[in-house]
């Protein structure tokens, strides 16, 4: 087993966060900020001073969570970003090995077509001179 041979690129994706999760992160740090915002419009229109510290503590805590939940969103993020970009050297140089082979296919078969076109020259006039 060859440990430093790299993982198939197939592998490779099944790693990365999918754009689903991703949109699914985003949507509830957005559900969470508007959460934050709505508490912030009640705590303006709070009469009660004991209220209003209470509530005020509360965002307080919301606006630390949240800002922790943004923090490991944006180390995720850079994990996906590195993971993406090792995903993608490892397609451009199996599109490129692919491309190599491709074109030996092609001058391989550009060969043959030119030593079948002789051999069967070659046929015909012995044919026709024996």
């Amino acid at each position: 087993m060859d440990l430093n041979a790299r993982p198939s690129l197939s592998s490779l994706y099944n790693e990365i966060e999918s754009s689903d999760s991703l949109r699914a992160r985003n949507l509830q740090l957005g559900e969470d900020l508007e959460r934050i915002h709505e508490m912030e419009r009640n705590l303006q229109n709070e009469r009660d001073p004991d209220r209003r510290r209470e509530v005020a503590a509360r965002i307080d805590r919301e606006v630390r969570e949240l800002e922790r939940q943004i923090s490991l969103c944006q180390t995720r993020d850079a994990v996906r970003d590195d993971q993406l970009d090792v995903w993608r050297e490892g397609l451009y140089e199996e599109l490129a090995t692919q491309g190599e082979k491709q074109a030996r296919l092609t001058l391989l078969n550009s060969w043959l077509k030119v030593y079948n076109n002789l051999n069967r020259a070659s046929l015909g006039w012995a044919y026709l001179h024996p």
